[in-house]
C-alpha cells in the first residue's frame, strides 16, 4: 500500500449540515465549490467532511448509516433538480421554519425533500424514462454501475419504509431473505424501487459536481467514514452471515469516558478464504485468524450485567455470561486512510 500523503496543508473539519448556503438553508451537495472559496479566502485547502451515508430512521448521528454506499438525500438541492420544479406552498414554509431554528431540524427538513423528490421522480419517469431520452440512459447507467449494492439498498429501504420497524421484526421470508419472497416484494415495490435509485443517482451526481468545483479550486475534500453500519442497515440484512449479533462495538475506557463508549453496531466477520478457511481481512483481503477491522473496537456482550458494565468488556477470554469470546483487532494490516477527492 503506498503511503497516504497530501503534503503540509491547512484544513478544517466542517460537516456539510454545520454550513448555511446563501439561500439561509442547511448546504446542499452542489454547495461545496462556496465552501471550497471560504476555506481559500482563509488559507485551505483541504476540507475533512463527517460521513454524508444515508442515515438510519429517526438517526441524527452521522455515524448512523444504514448504507455503506448510499448518500443521504437531505443534502439533495432541490433547486438544481430539474425534475422537482417549483415548490409548493407548505414546502416553502417548512424550508422557512428550518431557516428561523437555530439547530438543524432533520425531521423537518427531510420531510420537506422527500415529498418534493417524490414529485419530481413522476415528473422524470413520465418525461424522460418513458421516453427513453439522453437522462434516462445516464440513469440506467448509473444503476448498473452501482448494481452491487443498489439492489438490496433500494428493496431494504422500500420495505423498511412500509412497515416502519427493523428488518429483524420483518416476516420470516423477507427477515431471512427466501429467493421467493424477495422477488414477490420487488414486485410489489418497484416503482419505490426505481424512485429510490433515482434519489441515489440524483444525489450521487450532484455530489460530483460540487466535488469537482471543490477540487477546481484547489481544495481537496477528504471524508470521515461510518466505523460500522448500523444494525438495522440494507448492509447487514443483505449479508447476515458476515456479522455477529451477540455483541456490539464500542470504544474501551479512556479519558472522555471511565465506563468506554456503546456504538451499538454489531461486529462484522471477513469472509473466509476458500483455500484456508480462515478468516480473510476485509480491507487487504490477507488471512487472518480474527476479524480485523479499521478502527479500534470494543466488543460488548449483551447480557443481564447492564448496558455500561466494565467487566463486560472484551477481550477478556469469557464474558460475564460465561460464553467464550474473541475481540476485533485493529491491525495495520486492516488500516486505511481517509482516501482524498
Amino acid at each position: 500500500m503506498g503511503r497516504f500523503s497530501l503534503g503540509r496543508r491547512a484544513g478544517l473539519l466542517l460537516p456539510l449540515s454545520c454550513v448555511r448556503n446563501a439561500r439561509g438553508d442547511m448546504a446542499c451537495y452542489t454547495d461545496a465549490g462556496d465552501v471550497a472559496r471560504f476555506l481559500r479566502a482563509a488559507g485551505c485547502t483541504l476540507w475533512q467532511l463527517l460521513p454524508l451515508n444515508e442515515l438510519t430512521g429517526g438517526s441524527e448521528s452521522p455515524y448512523g448509516a444504514n448504507s455503506s454506499h448510499a448518500l443521504e438525500p437531505v443534502y439533495i438541492d432541490l433547486a438544481a433538480c430539474e425534475d422537482v420544479g417549483a415548490l409548493g406552498p407548505e414546502e416553502e414554509q417548512g424550508l422557512a421554519e428550518a431557516r428561523e431554528k437555530d439547530r438543524v431540524d432533520f425531521a423537518l427538513i427531510r420531510g420537506v425533500k422527500r415529498a418534493a423528490l417524490a414529485r419530481g421522480w413522476v415528473r422524470f419517469r413520465d418525461r424522460e424514462l418513458r421516453k427513453g431520452s439522453a437522462r434516462a440512459a445516464a440513469f440506467a447507467r448509473f444503476r448498473e454501475s452501482k448494481q452491487g449494492w443498489l439492489a438490496d439498498y433500494t428493496l431494504y429501504r422500500a420495505l423498511h419504509d412500509e412497515s416502519q420497524v427493523s428488518w429483524r421484526d420483518w416476516e420470516p421470508g423477507l427477515r431471512d431473505r427466501e429467493p421467493d419472497a424477495l422477488e414477490c416484494a420487488r414486485r410489489g415495490n418497484g416503482d419505490v424501487i426505481d424512485r429510490l435509485a433515482w434519489m441515489q443517482w440524483i444525489a450521487y451526481e450532484q455530489w460530483r459536481r460540487g466535488r469537482a468545483d471543490a477540487n477546481a479550486l484547489g481544495v481537496k475534500v477528504v471524508g470521515d467514514l461510518p466505523f460500522m453500519v448500523a444494525g438495522d442497515s440494507a448492509d447487514v440484512w443483505g449479508l447476515q452471515r458476515f456479522f455477529r449479533f451477540d455483541a456490539t462495538v464500542g470504544v474501551p475506557p479512556d479519558a472522555y469516558s471511565a465506563e468506554g463508549q456503546d456504538g451499538r453496531r454489531p461486529i462484522s466477520y471477513p469472509p473466509r478464504n476458500p483455500r484456508n478457511g480462515r478468516k480473510a481481512s476485509a480491507s487487504c483481503g490477507s488471512s487472518a485468524p480474527a476479524p480485523t477491522c479499521w478502527l479500534r473496537t470494543w466488543a460488548r456482550c449483551p447480557t443481564s450485567c447492564g448496558p455500561r458494565s466494565r467487566n463486560r468488556a472484551f477481550p477478556a477470554p469469557r464474558c460475564c455470561a460465561g460464553r467464550s469470546t474473541r475481540a476485533c483487532r485493529a491491525t495495520r494490516a486492516g488500516f486505511r486512510p481517509p482516501r482524498s477527492a
